[in-house]
């Protein structure tokens, strides 16, 4: 698959960490990801409303994000969409590097690495619904992202779905198999597009049909 070297360093599950007069410096790479490499490498994948953020350092040193979502749909994961006895929506946690603002360390220097300034890591509003493909945790941190970064993250508004790339190259190179599967025209429509939102009804019943049916090779 095609590299995109970023500008901005990135947080992947091997990183060089570099100090640099208290702050903190990550370098790596992201890899050019379409729907059935999110698909098929996402340990989780949900449609949720993102209702809440905090922040932290682990272990004193490592700094995180922690997101917390109001789970509207369940895709991969068997995460519930429901809990209790009146179908109060149930909620999600992860954890990605970053502050969500630098940090005064108290020693007269200050942890500026934020979500912002790291390159290619999903952001989230507050409020706002997203279709999210999560990776598996770092087993030393527990801290994980989005399958291909920010690719892996699809806002939906007004009933259309986009990720931080505007979806370029979300179909390429995928393969149905000949027998047995059968596109949709709304789907056909959709894989079609080299780029632009798509109707996020038609992307989310795509992605239950490839993680059921395993309709991409």
């Amino acid at each position: 698959m095609k590299k995109i070297l970023l500008k901005a360093s990135i947080f992947a599950l091997a990183v060089t960490l570099i100090a640099v007069s208290g702050s903190l410096v990550y370098s790596t790479t992201m890899v050019k990801r379409n729907l059935a490499d999110l698909t098929k490498m996402a340990e989780v994948i949900f449609v949720g409303k993102m209702i809440g953020a905090s922040d932290g350092l682990l272990n004193g040193r490592l700094p995180y994000t922690e997101y917390t979502f109001e789970v509207l749909e369940s895709l991969k994961g068997d995460l519930p969409a429901t809990q209790g006895p009146f179908g109060a929506r149930s909620t999600y946690r992860y954890r990605q590097l970053g502050l969500l603002k630098p940090r005064d360390m108290g020693n007269g220097k200050t942890l500026a690495l934020t979500g912002k300034n790291i390159g290619g890591l999903p952001l989230y509003k507050n409020g706002e619904t997203a279709l999210v493909f999560l990776g598996k945790p770092s087993p030393q941190t527990g801290l994980r992202t989005t399958v291909g970064l920010m690719q892996g993250k699809f806002m939906i508004e007004n009933g259309r779905a986009a990720n931080a790339i505007n979806n370029a190259g979300l179909f390429e190179g995928m393969n149905v198999p000949q027998s047995g599967t059968k596109l949709s025209n709304a789907e056909k429509a959709m894989m079609s597009q080299k780029a632009g939102a798509v109707d996020a009804k038609t992307l989310i019943e795509t992605v239950k049909r490839a993680v059921k049916d395993q309709i991409f090779e």
